[in-house]
């Protein structure tokens, strides 16, 4: 349109004012505009700027939309009003219309306004071409009343004052069934509902101007049908008499229409929030506008305002959140549906939840995709049953023990991986044959009666078997056999789990085999002790043994010179371990005595490298300092003796425990303590040993350090003269990595 039109804008956010001014230039570019924020400018402006449409929005701090269509209707009630909201409830909009607005328009559609615009200044034109008509027809009698008869709507004219029919016109006879002179024998009144009456009366009261929009009401036709009817009226002089002329709208059918959509969509609602699934509907910005109960549920929402026109973004945490939000684009922006995707949800309480989503765009009947529906199906207790199945399955698959299942004939259907392991058949093999493969022929046959007797009646058998092998070769197992029920309690299969106990049965035939040689033996005699006796017999062996041989003439010099090292080595061994028990004894009975000296940190190291550099490179391994650190040097006052032999005990063991790579040693100050270390590339220590190893008689492991030897004593010594120093010690490794082990002294003071 290239008229140009005075827009007048009721609105105290600049920024929603623009972007009214931007959609009504699109429509209306030649437009002049004035906004305003309060009752007086906003009077002002309607005087003095005559604007042809209003546009007003509803909430405002000072100002109200209601009011501001009150003023206009009461000073320029021609001029088009338009209500924008950002409030999506209906009772909004119909009390909007009720009071005169041209029409309403959400804040979130915006692009509505344009097209809205358009139609309010085509009915201001109908209207304004509406009233001049009746203006002609004050002014033409005859013209006036030629129209009023026969126009297609119901029309009369009523007495203010006594509210008797004056005119009616031929459309209203029809309409109603009473003939003309019974209509002008009668009143409002009759017409209407006892129950309306008074609403009448009010409605005559409060009726002012020259155009009235009265709203809705109800009449009654003479054949008693009540009808619902949409009132214009229009005040006039008629006859000496102030009158009104009415318009009537019969809009019964509409408001059954309405009614009936009204009924659907509280029914739709109604069963919408009573699915048990998760109902929603997104909006072209991924926000939500409808969600129901449950979805509601899920979020943790009390009601649907809570949740309306957010997106997922703002209503879930990071990660449900961006992967919701990425799913709506792709379906809004792409026309691609989500089918049955598994997501997991965390409950307002917590809990974790699982749900299958599918996700299918929306569109309007021209096609275009105007939002997504989201439906989810919640499958959590499926998920649970799931992962116990899986657990289950899991645990049957990786038990350390032998698993068997076969029918009611002892055809075996299922076993797991460590049977096949202990029987050597491979699954393929074994599952389909019958139980007794495996039997050994060794057990007497009432054994295997019993057993059939017992599981058949549902019961449990347990027992120790001889069992054979693939290879031949028969083991022992303990073995559990009990039957597996259906829910009406019928066996369906047996199930059995077994247990290879060969070693067992081997180490108890050669206990019962020592006790009957050694019964005078003390069953209860402590490892330290027998270790004790191993690690003295051994260098002291080896003494007696290579001194007896020194006195042999049939060796050279030079082989006695190497039994005469032997001997002075396993001496030093020999001294070590009872030097070891010594001082065990004597930090257990608290008689330890320390001679405290000042100690440089960095000589200290300087010394150990000193003393055990030739030792680890004999064995093809470095010794080195630790200076990533580049710490200054620290004077501590503390034992020395007792501080190199921790120290020995420490490098000894990486020495013993490492064969290639390097050990390190070094210091950090850490307040006012000085932490050393000791780290190696050796065999490593599992977690699990951390604690033990500082233990008085522990070794880790002995299938995989017994090669190494050692008395046990020497972490445990290490332990209890750091803490009678006033320091900690502590070990931090992989296995087959690295070991590091750290202690702490106090500090004298720093250098």
């Amino acid at each position: 349109m290239n008229q140009h039109y005075n827009i007048l804008i009721v609105e105290d956010e600049s920024h929603d004012a623009e972007l009214n001014i931007r959609e009504i230039k699109k429509v209306l570019p030649h437009s002049r505009f004035k906004i305003v924020d309060n009752k007086k400018d906003y009077l002002d402006l309607i005087q003095s700027f005559l604007p042809d449409l209003i546009i007003s929005d509803y909430n405002m701090p000072t100002f109200d939309g209601l009011s501001a269509l009150k003023l206009a209707k009461e000073i320029c009630p021609l001029t088009p009003f338009i209500v924008v909201t950002g409030s999506i409830n209906e009772d909004t909009a119909v009390e909007c219309m009720k009071a005169g607005a041209t029409d309403y328009v959400l804040k979130d559609s915006l692009k509505r306004l344009g097209s809205s615009v358009l139609n309010a200044l085509d009915q201001s034109k109908i209207r304004k071409e509406r009233i001049e008509a009746y203006e002609t027809i004050k002014l033409n009698e005859a013209k006036y009343r030629y129209m009023f008869h026969n126009n297609p709507q119901p029309m009369w004219i009523f007495d203010v004052e006594t509210l008797a029919f004056l005119e009616v016109n031929e459309a209203a006879i029809k309409h109603y069934g009473y003939t003309e002179d019974e209509f002008l024998s009668m009143t409002l009144k009759d017409i209407r509902p006892p129950g309306e009456i008074q609403r009448l009366i009010d409605t005559i009261e409060s009726i002012g101007g020259t155009y009235n929009s009265v709203g809705e009401v109800i009449h009654r036709k003479k054949n008693q049908e009540l009808i619902t009817v949409e009132i214009i009226s229009h005040a006039i002089i008629f006859n000496q008499r102030n009158a009104q002329h009415v318009l009537i709208n019969d809009i019964t059918e509409r408001k059954k229409a309405e009614e009936e959509l009204r009924r659907e969509r509280k029914l739709l609602r109604t069963l919408i929030d009573n699915l048990p699934v998760t109902i929603y509907v997104k909006d072209l910005e991924c926000r939500k506008i409808i969600a129901n109960r449950l979805d509601l549920d899920f979020i943790g929402a009390e009601s649907e305002a809570e949740v309306f026109g957010k997106t997922d973004l703002e209503l879930y945490n990071t990660e449900i959140a961006q992967r919701g939000y990425e799913d709506d684009l792709l379906v809004i922006n792409t026309g691609k549906s989500v089918i049955n995707r598994e997501e997991i949800f965390y409950d307002k309480a917590g809990s974790e939840r699982w749900l299958l989503t599918s996700k299918i765009p929306f569109s309007d009947e021209l096609g275009n995709i105007i939002g997504l529906v989201g439906i989810g199906r919640e499958i959590t207790e499926q998920k649970q049953a799931q992962d116990k199945i899986l657990k289950l399955s899991k645990a049957i698959e990786q038990s350390p023990v032998s698993i068997e299942i076969t029918d009611l004939k002892g055809i075996i259907e299922y076993v797991n991986p460590k049977l096949c392991e202990a029987t050597g058949y491979t699954f393929e093999e074994i599952i389909g044959q019958h139980a007794r493969i495996l039997k050994s022929y060794e057990m007497p046959s009432d054994v295997y009666s019993n057993l059939w007797e017992t599981i058949s009646s549902g019961n449990i058998w347990k027992k120790e078997l001889i069992n054979k092998r693939k290879n031949g070769s028969v083991f022992w197992e303990s073995v559990t056999l009990t039957s597996i029920k259906n829910e009406k309690g019928i066996i369906t299969n047996y199930i059995a789990i077994k247990e290879d106990i060969s070693f067992r049965k081997q180490m108890e035939s050669e206990l019962i085999l020592a006790l009957a040689k050694a019964n005078e033996s003390d069953q209860l005699k402590s490892a330290f002790l027998a270790n004790m006796s191993h690690e003295i017999r051994t260098p002291l062996n080896s003494i007696i043994g290579f001194s007896e041989l020194l006195s042999d003439p049939d060796f050279e010099d030079e082989q006695k010179t190497e039994f005469i090292k032997h001997i002075v080595d396993n001496g030093n061994n020999l001294l070590l371990i009872i030097s070891d028990i010594m001082d065990f004894s004597m930090l257990e009975a608290g008689q330890l005595k320390l001679r405290n000296v000042s100690i440089s940190a960095k000589s200290l190291l300087t010394e150990l490298l000193a003393e055990f550099g030739h030792k680890a490179r004999t064995k093809g391994i470095q010794l080195r300092l630790d200076e990533s650190n580049n710490e200054s040097d620290v004077e501590i006052e503390s034992d020395k003796y007792r501080i190199m032999q921790i120290f020995n005990n420490l490098i000894g063991n990486s020495i013993k425990f490492t064969n290639e790579g390097y050990i390190e040693i070094g210091f950090q100050v850490k307040g006012n303590l000085v932490r050393f270390h000791v780290k190696d590339t050796g065999i490593g220590i599992r977690s699990e040993y951390f604690q033990a190893i500082f233990e008085r008689f522990r070794q880790i492991d002995n299938t995989k350090t017994r090669k190494y030897g050692g008395n046990g004593l020497g972490l445990a010594i290490s332990k209890n003269l750091v803490e009678l120093l006033g320091g900690t010690i502590w070990v931090e490794s992989e296995p087959e990595n690295y070991s590091d082990f750290f202690f702490t002294i106090p500090i004298k003071r720093f250098v």
